[in-house]
Formats: C-alpha cells, structure tokens, sequence
C-alpha cells in the first residue's frame, strides 16, 4: 500500500476503533503520536506497524 493508503487504513482503524484515542491505546502508543503519523509528521513505526499487522517494504524500479 502507497503511504497515502496507509493514511486512508490508519483513519479507518480510527473509526472502527471509536477514537483515535481508543486506537492509540489498543496499538499501545500515544494519541499524539498516532496524530504526527497521520498528519505526516512521523513516520509509522516497527511497534505502530506490528499492531496492525503490518512491515514495511522498499522497493527500486529501474528507470528506462
């Protein structure tokens, strides 16, 4: 998923969750911090990304 996707699923998490409190509590991170991913202050990190379900990839493509 794009980081704009990520942001997209981390609000839906929000949602489902009730809050963003309530998210941030259940990922087990704080609520500013979970507002600084969103907002694109921060990026995800590995506790954030393990909570979800998720990891981070990388990859290159070559330019023709």
């Amino acid at each position: 998923m794009t980081p704009q996707e990520f942001i997209i699923y981390l609000k839906a998490a929000i949602t489902k969750a009730g809050t963003s409190r309530a998210l941030a509590k259940k990922l087990g991170i704080s609520e500013s911090y979970l507002s600084d991913v969103i907002i694109g202050r921060n990026k995800p990190g590995p506790k954030m990304l393990k909570a979800l379900k998720l990891k981070r990839e990388f990859t290159y493509k070559r330019i023709k």
